[in-house]
Protein backbone atom coordinates (compact mmCIF):
# COMPACT_ATOMS: atom_id res chain seq x y z
CA UNK A 1 0.00 0.00 0.00
CA UNK A 2 1.50 3.45 -0.87
CA UNK A 3 1.11 5.82 1.84
CA UNK A 4 1.61 9.64 0.28
CA UNK A 5 2.02 12.73 2.55
CA UNK A 6 -1.47 14.77 1.80
CA UNK A 7 -1.12 18.14 3.17
CA UNK A 8 -3.41 19.63 3.91
CA UNK A 9 -4.48 23.55 2.17
CA UNK A 10 -3.81 24.99 5.49
CA UNK A 11 -0.06 23.61 5.55
CA UNK A 12 0.75 24.01 2.33
CA UNK A 13 0.12 27.72 2.87
CA UNK A 14 2.25 27.25 5.88
CA UNK A 15 4.75 25.96 4.23
CA UNK A 16 4.56 28.46 1.59
CA UNK A 17 4.52 31.23 3.79
CA UNK A 18 7.35 30.49 5.84
CA UNK A 19 9.66 29.84 1.99
CA UNK A 20 8.49 33.72 1.16
CA UNK A 21 9.49 34.63 4.91
CA UNK A 22 12.78 32.66 4.63
CA UNK A 23 13.17 34.90 0.95
CA UNK A 24 12.82 37.60 2.18
CA UNK A 25 15.20 37.40 5.21
CA UNK A 26 17.67 35.89 2.18
CA UNK A 27 16.56 39.65 0.56
CA UNK A 28 16.99 41.46 3.74
CA UNK A 29 20.29 40.31 4.67
CA UNK A 30 21.75 40.82 0.81
CA UNK A 31 20.45 44.10 0.70
CA UNK A 32 22.07 45.20 4.17
CA UNK A 33 25.07 43.20 3.11
CA UNK A 34 25.19 45.38 -0.42
CA UNK A 35 24.75 48.62 1.62
CA UNK A 36 27.23 47.44 3.75
CA UNK A 37 29.68 47.54 0.64
CA UNK A 38 28.32 50.62 -1.08
CA UNK A 39 28.60 52.44 2.31
CA UNK A 40 32.56 51.62 2.85
CA UNK A 41 33.26 51.78 -1.02
CA UNK A 42 31.88 55.69 -0.63
CA UNK A 43 33.87 55.91 2.23
CA UNK A 44 37.12 54.86 0.88
CA UNK A 45 36.34 57.11 -2.18
CA UNK A 46 35.79 59.93 -0.18
CA UNK A 47 39.37 59.24 1.64
CA UNK A 48 40.88 58.97 -1.56
CA UNK A 49 39.56 62.47 -2.06
CA UNK A 50 40.79 63.99 0.25
CA UNK A 51 43.81 62.78 0.63
CA UNK A 52 44.83 63.42 -3.12
CA UNK A 53 43.09 66.99 -2.43
CA UNK A 54 46.10 67.81 0.88
CA UNK A 55 48.67 65.86 -1.82
CA UNK A 56 48.02 68.61 -4.61
CA UNK A 57 47.29 71.05 -1.84
CA UNK A 58 50.92 69.68 -0.25
CA UNK A 59 52.70 70.03 -3.61
CA UNK A 60 51.30 73.62 -4.31
CA UNK A 61 53.02 74.84 -0.85
CA UNK A 62 56.29 72.83 -1.29
CA UNK A 63 56.35 74.54 -5.34
CA UNK A 64 55.68 78.11 -3.60
CA UNK A 65 58.21 77.62 -0.66
CA UNK A 66 60.85 76.73 -3.71
CA UNK A 67 60.29 79.57 -5.54
CA UNK A 68 60.12 82.02 -2.77
CA UNK A 69 63.45 80.84 -1.69
CA UNK A 70 64.78 81.10 -5.35
CA UNK A 71 63.61 84.46 -5.33
CA UNK A 72 65.13 85.00 -2.15
CA UNK A 73 68.60 83.93 -3.87
CA UNK A 74 68.07 86.01 -6.64
CA UNK A 75 67.87 89.03 -5.03
CA UNK A 76 70.54 88.20 -3.24
CA UNK A 77 72.66 87.59 -5.97
CA UNK A 78 71.35 91.04 -7.26
CA UNK A 79 72.40 93.26 -4.33
CA UNK A 80 75.84 91.40 -4.34
CA UNK A 81 76.70 92.16 -7.40
CA UNK A 82 75.32 95.84 -7.31
CA UNK A 83 77.52 96.21 -3.72
CA UNK A 84 80.51 94.61 -6.07
CA UNK A 85 79.93 97.21 -8.63
CA UNK A 86 79.60 100.04 -6.11
CA UNK A 87 83.03 98.61 -4.41
CA UNK A 88 84.94 97.80 -7.83
CA UNK A 89 83.61 99.92 -10.52
CA UNK A 90 86.80 99.62 -13.21
CA UNK A 91 87.08 95.62 -12.33
CA UNK A 92 83.37 95.45 -12.96
CA UNK A 93 83.42 96.84 -16.27
CA UNK A 94 86.71 95.06 -17.26
CA UNK A 95 84.88 91.74 -16.28
CA UNK A 96 81.81 92.81 -18.11
CA UNK A 97 83.87 93.44 -21.43
CA UNK A 98 85.32 90.15 -21.13
CA UNK A 99 82.54 88.36 -21.04
CA UNK A 100 80.80 90.24 -23.86
CA UNK A 101 83.93 89.24 -26.02
CA UNK A 102 83.49 85.89 -24.73
CA UNK A 103 80.08 85.21 -25.85
CA UNK A 104 80.74 87.36 -29.32
CA UNK A 105 83.45 84.48 -30.03
CA UNK A 106 81.53 82.08 -28.79
CA UNK A 107 78.56 83.70 -31.39
CA UNK A 108 80.63 83.80 -34.16
CA UNK A 109 82.02 80.54 -34.05
CA UNK A 110 78.76 78.54 -33.78
CA UNK A 111 77.65 80.80 -37.16
CA UNK A 112 80.68 79.91 -39.32
CA UNK A 113 80.15 76.06 -38.15
CA UNK A 114 76.44 76.37 -39.31
CA UNK A 115 78.05 77.56 -42.67
CA UNK A 116 80.81 74.98 -43.27
CA UNK A 117 77.69 72.32 -43.11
Amino acid sequence: MNTYDVKTPSQLADEASATANEAIDSARNFAQASKGIAADAVSSLRGSAQDARQLGQDVVDAAGRKIDDLKAQVDSARRQGEQYVADQPVRAALMAAAGGAVLTALLISWMRGGRRR
